[in-house]
């Protein structure tokens, strides 16, 4: 397995597999366990449920390579299906307007990725979950401030506020090896429930993909080997998306250890949705192209005639291992 940066044409398919693969993540949200994160935190419930309708200005920090990048986002939900997002300030300046573009193609599943769903019983499974205190605000509420350590070792330990009122994870803080924090997510001021749309709020961003039948696709999936240890694949299903004039089917799957999620995705090669295939090493090794945006990677590669993807917050060394894993059944 061998490690590359993106060529041309996987920098031409970026922006539509980020809208395809993000936005999966939304589409999954309320697929999760309805059991409590800890049988006796009535609070935390919600974090395995529907979220509430909001609206407010949120914040993410991410620590890459070294350097701290900051953005700041103009969120509205309506708990349903109307999501609104406006990229505000990138490093304290305005977007870019080719900025602005990516982001609003990738903004539904961006929405999804910063609103954490917890599936209690693997949770419990995977992480030591503990209360670190109650008497914590996020943006003037009340919080309960819960910590998940994982049981895998290498792995995150990720700090949720989640809001008494409304159980609303209104800061979401993931930790390195060090306990330092390599990534925020909070909320500078939030409004919640009972909420219409208003003069001002951003507009609603286009809908998740569609699915369609297993027998849409041209080719035979392949199949997972060994999996990342606590994760299960949870949900495979086919989905189509708009790519090139064409309409494009792909194998799509979700992994989750509870806290944690990742997807990968499966395509046809000539389909060129992410990129042209890296050409053959000399010692047949896979070569993965690798991508990191806000803290989140994304890595391709094509194996036994099939392009594979995978997207999460995991370190790309761990997902790459997966998609080397997949062969024919």
């Amino acid at each position: 397995m061998e490690f590359g940066p993106p060529n041309r044409s996987h920098l031409r398919a970026a922006c539509a597999f980020w809208a395809l693969a993000l936005g999966a993540l939304a589409a999954c949200q309320g697929n999760g366990a309805e059991a409590p994160i800890v049988e006796n935190l009535a609070t935390a419930t919600s974090l395995a449920g529907p979220r509430p309708a909001h609206r407010g200005t949120r914040t993410v920090e991410v620590q890459e390579q070294g350097v701290r990048r900051v953005t700041v986002e103009q969120v509205f939900d309506d708990g349903l299906s109307d999501i609104g997002l406006r990229l505000l300030s990138v490093d304290g300046k305005p977007p870019a307007p080719r900025a602005e573009l990516r982001y609003r193609s990738a903004g539904r599943s961006l929405h999804a990725q910063r609103t954490p769903h917890v599936d209690a019983a693997r949770a419990l499974r995977n992480y030591g979950v503990s209360i670190v205190s109650t008497s914590e605000t996020v943006a003037g509420r009340a919080t309960v401030r819960l910590r998940f350590e994982p049981r895998r070792p290498g792995a995150s330990t990720v700090e949720i506020w989640v809001d008494v009122a409304s159980g609303l994870a209104l800061r979401v803080d993931r930790l390195d090896a060090s306990g330092a924090v390599a990534s925020s997510i909070h909320y500078d001021d939030i409004r919640v429930g009972g909420i219409e749309r208003e003069e001002g709020d951003p507009p609603t961003l286009p809908d998740p993909p569609a699915t369609a039948a297993a027998s849409a696709l041209s080719f035979q999936p392949l199949v997972p080997g060994r999996g990342l240890e606590g994760f299960e694949r949870v949900e495979t299903n086919v989905v189509q998306i708009p790519f090139d004039d064409r309409i494009v089917f792909l194998q799509r799957e979700r992994w989750t250890d509870g806290v944690e999620s990742f997807l990968v995705f499966q395509a046809d090669p000539k389909d060129a949705v992410f990129g042209e295939p890296a050409p053959p090493t000399p010692t047949g090794a896979t070569t993965i192209t690798t991508y990191s945006v806000g803290g989140v990677s994304m890595l391709t590669c094509t194996r036994d005639g099939r392009t594979l993807a995978a997207i999460g917050r995991l370190p790309e060394r761990e997902l790459g291992e997966l998609l080397a894993r997949y062969s024919p059944r």
